[in-house]
């Protein structure tokens, strides 16, 4: 009895003895299950976590990127902002200089247009007394023999206005009276402007006298007078025979009916 008893505490020890072991086991395995399980789920959840890093990595980057344009933009636009406020202080003092300028501008403009209009009052009254001067002249000329006609060799001017007083002589002289062209000057050689050859054709042209003296010498003065008292002689010479003929001619027929 005893020991059957002996037997079956053996037994039974020795079954739980298997029991635990089993237990220990099934344990075993079920820790390695879920460690297991654990460690698979630790993975997947490392690689989401490394590709949830990875996309926040590359958000951070575009960010960074992102911030370096904006702040790239910004100093664009803070150095235009600069540029464009000394631009504006340019302008500023541009026009205001612009507005000085036309203020100094329009003054000038204004006493431009007062001396203007005092030129325009001189040129009328120059005109009116050139028209007064010329009727006196054309009188004076009436009364004339002979012309002298004188302009400055050292001046263009003084040429050009020879014409003029050639058409003044004329409209109160006629074509006949004697005319003596004179370039005047001839001292200051080194200063001419009006060629000898010039005075030559307009005389040869109007039919004239020419001659070119000094004023200030005493050259050709003297020749140029004479020549010209010369051809008044001799135009007085041929009046006085016009006279005597005229005078004679009608005695004659008297003579010749008596």
């Amino acid at each position: 009895m005893e020991s059957a008893l002996q037997r079956k505490a053996a037994t039974h020890d020795h079954e739980i003895q298997r029991l635990y072991e089993e237990m220990e086991q099934q344990i075993k395995s079920e820790k390695d299950r879920i460690a297991l399980q654990d460690h698979e789920r630790f993975l997947s959840r490392s690689q989401d976590l490394e590709l949830q890093l990875c996309g926040k990595e590359a958000e951070l980057e575009q960010l960074v990127h992102k911030q370096k344009r904006l702040e790239l933009q910004c100093r664009e636009l803070h150095s235009e902002q600069h540029v464009t406020k000394v631009e504006n202080v340019k302008l500023k003092h541009k026009n205001d200089e612009l507005a000085r300028e036309l203020d100094h501008t329009g003054q000038e403009l204004s006493l431009a247009q007062d001396h203007l209009n005092d030129l325009q009052e001189e040129s009328t009254r120059l005109h009116e007394e050139k028209e007064m001067y010329r009727s006196i002249t054309k009188q004076f000329f009436r009364k004339a023999d002979g012309v002298v006609v004188m302009y400055d060799i050292t001046t263009v001017q003084s040429f050009t206005a020879v014409r003029q007083w050639l058409t003044s002589v004329k409209e109160g002289a006629g074509d006949d009276i004697p005319t003596l062209l004179l370039g005047n000057k001839l001292d200051k050689e080194a200063e001419r402007q009006v060629e000898k050859g010039v005075g030559e054709r307009l005389a040869k042209d109007c039919q004239m006298t020419f001659y070119e003296c000094s004023a200030c010498s005493g050259h050709n003065v003297t020749e140029a007078m004479i020549h010209l008292a010369r051809i008044l002689k001799e135009q007085e010479d041929r009046e006085k025979e016009k006279t005597v003929q005229l005078l004679g001619g009608p005695s004659e027929r008297k003579r010749s009916c008596c």
